[in-house]
């Protein structure tokens, strides 16, 4: 889950708990997607699902993605977005989020022949679930984390000359993944942006800096005796010439709290 939480994909609760091992509901699973796919949901015209209307929290991510045709509702006008999904209804979501939904149809339609294309995809990968029974929040992640780089399935012409191809960035074809829609930057350009953020992170070059920056200059005044920091968020800019840190400090006695740092690159230098 640590490449997710570091694209600010899941959050966490207040407490900044990931509780891998909960439910997740329909709603949130609307939200996520809208994340993996790098969208900014807007307000939409009008309200496609009867137990969905303006006032619900997730009502533009699931308006967003029904826009995109990642969901049908369940087929008399309702949604049900509080309600945990089923580990079928996720597999759909994600398969059609990346463009196979007309594979998975011609190969035995809901639920199993979206169950067939994720397992080719390998997004079903060393996970073993039953269909039908309720998904827990790291199974999620984990198909998401497996699903980041597999190239999407995108169509060409429209009608009688629809065709569908990999884009795989190969033979002029795009470029498109997850990682990429999630970053904004070509999947050329994936791989710089990841080893630039995992400098950052726990074992990389700049962590001891940062450890040292924290204990000089950042920590609060009130903060007395023995503690540990985590970076929970990370955020790189398009160009890699800026990044802005969420760090979780926790003291062995006393509460959490939060810092946000920020730092530029300057002639191929970080400044800290």
């Amino acid at each position: 889950m640590g490449k997710l939480h570091t694209y600010g994909i899941i959050e966490g609760d207040p407490n900044g708990d990931l509780r891998p091992y909960s439910t997740i509901t329909r709603a949130e699973m609307a939200k996520v997607l809208c994340k993996m796919l790098g969208l900014q949901p807007n307000a939409p015209e009008k309200q496609t699902f009867s137990d969905v209307n303006a006032s619900h929290w997730a009502y533009n991510y699931i308006e967003c993605i029904n826009t995109e045709g990642i969901i049908e509702g369940n087929g008399d006008g309702t949604f049900s977005p509080e309600a945990n999904i089923l580990f079928r209804d996720a597999v759909k979501m994600i398969v059609s989020a990346m463009g196979y939904a007309t594979k998975a149809e011609q190969m035995g339609s809901y639920p199993h022949g979206y169950a067939m294309v994720a397992n080719q995809l390998g997004i079903t990968k060393d996970i073993d679930h039953a269909l039908d029974v309720e998904c827990v929040r790291n199974t999620v992640f984990k198909m998401l984390y497996n699903a980041i780089d597999v190239p999407f399935m995108i169509q060409t012409g429209t009608g009688l000359n629809a065709e569908y191809q990999i884009a795989d960035g190969k033979d002029g074809r795009e470029h498109i993944t997850f990682r990429g829609r999630i970053t904004g930057t070509p999947a050329s350009y994936d791989q710089e942006y990841i080893d630039e953020l995992n400098k950052f992170m726990e074992g990389g070059e700049y962590y001891d800096e940062i450890a040292a920056e924290l204990e000089e200059f950042w920590k609060p005044n009130d903060l007395n005796g023995a503690y540990t920091f985590q970076i929970v968020l990370a955020e790189l800019n398009k160009d890699a010439t800026e990044i802005t840190l969420k760090i979780k400090v926790t003291p062995d006695n006393g509460e959490v709290c939060y810092l946000h740092l920020g730092y530029a690159k300057v002639d191929g230098e970080w400044l800290f």
